[in-house]
């Protein structure tokens, strides 16, 4: 039997916190999905805001591929926690370019590997983690370190809104360290 793959991802975002009603349903409305065999729709994987003039958020657009395998489970992971964390602030100012922006999607994509235990889940967080360099945006820099200090910090404090302000804090703390090595 073909393991259900989108039952996975539905129970992974309940088990950790993050699913909410209402927020799936106005991202399954706005949402573009495709088949990740479809290789130029791939070049459009991410969660786009739209942000007014006053810096309020209008609206959230995830574009991900159908959850199918592995895979796909795991962008839809990461690409869902950057929506479902900024939901809430529909309608509210929000600064979508901040640095920590990228710690919590990872975090949970390394949560998923932790806990399913899948080695082809691995070897894809393995890839993207050394896609990332010296060279790469801050953003990503900080993300990858600070994935340890976050799953120690989740094994203590499971709320997303909780963790999103410890990840603010430690981004702070690791801009500057990052910042100190590229003056070097």
């Amino acid at each position: 039997m073909q393991e259900n793959y989108y039952k996975k991802f539905i129970s992974f975002l309940k088990e950790h916190n993050l699913y909410d009603e209402n927020a799936m349903e106005y991202l399954h409305q706005k949402g573009i999905f495709f088949d990740y065999a479809e290789e130029e729709d791939r070049d459009f994987i991410g969660c786009y805001f739209a942000i007014n003039k006053k810096k309020r958020l209008e609206s959230i657009i995830l574009c991900v591929p159908y959850i199918k395998d592995e895979k796909t489970l795991i962008i839809n992971i990461h690409e869902y926690t950057h929506a479902l964390l900024y939901y809430k602030y529909l309608g509210k100012k929000v600064d979508t370019k901040n640095s920590s922006i990228e710690i919590l999607p990872m975090m949970y994509e390394k949560l998923y590997i932790k806990e399913s235990n899948s080695q082809s889940g691995k070897e894809y967080i393995e890839y993207l983690d050394s896609q990332i360099t010296e060279k790469s945006d801050l953003k990503y820099r900080i993300a990858i370190e600070a994935q340890q200090d976050m799953l120690d910090l989740y094994s203590k404090e499971q709320n997303p809104d909780k963790l999103q302000i410890q990840s603010k804090k430690l981004t702070k703390k690791l801009t500057k360290k990052l910042t100190k090595k590229l003056t070097k």
